[in-house]
């Protein structure tokens, strides 16, 4: 192999190694557009139109939609706080009461 043959290749791996950093380089751009729009936008905080004890009083006063978000109908989510409370020492905070946590759980 002549010197310039070895140029020739030497030039195409370089190039071909170019284009390849331009197309990764293209693709770790608009992954970081997306990650930077979709996470780190700081946009203003919702107020809730309720409180989470309102929340929770109303989804369980539904039948359809206690079932749906908690699994549970509402007589068996009142015996299972009714247990917490009692054998298991579950008590309500400053913050929240003790059916919205266990709702939340």
């Amino acid at each position: 192999m002549n010197e310039e043959e070895e140029e020739d290749e030497a030039f195409v791996a370089a190039r071909d190694r170019g284009q390849m950093l331009k197309r990764v380089g293209s693709m770790l751009n608009a992954f970081g557009t997306y990650y930077g729009e979709t996470f780190l936008n700081k946009s203003i905080r919702r107020k809730p139109s309720s409180t989470g004890y309102d929340w929770v009083m109303t989804t369980i006063s539904n039948p359809n939609d206690c079932y749906d978000m908690f699994r549970m109908s509402r007589p068996l989510i009142e015996k299972l706080h009714d247990l917490l409370i009692s054998s298991y020492g579950l008590k309500t905070t400053e913050n929240m009461c003790s059916l919205e946590a266990l709702c939340m759980f």
